[in-house]
């Protein structure tokens, strides 16, 4: 059975920059290869937090 992946957090250690992604079923998709901000690369990957997984989604849900 498959499981669901656990949303990642992507951060720019040049500048502080984050962006959460929240993957769709067992797939990975928008993960940013450098930082939007400031276009520094690797950025550091961690499992997201519950509390910042559950901020991103009411965002999101409330920008729709």
């Amino acid at each position: 059975m498959p499981v669901a992946a656990r949303p990642l957090l992507y951060q720019c250690p040049a500048c502080g920059w984050r962006h959460i992604v929240t993957p769709i079923g067992d797939v990975l998709l928008g993960e940013p290869a450098a930082c939007l901000h400031c276009g520094h690369h690797p950025l550091s990957i961690q499992p997201a937090s519950l509390f910042q997984a559950a901020l991103k989604r009411l965002l999101e849900f409330r920008q729709s």
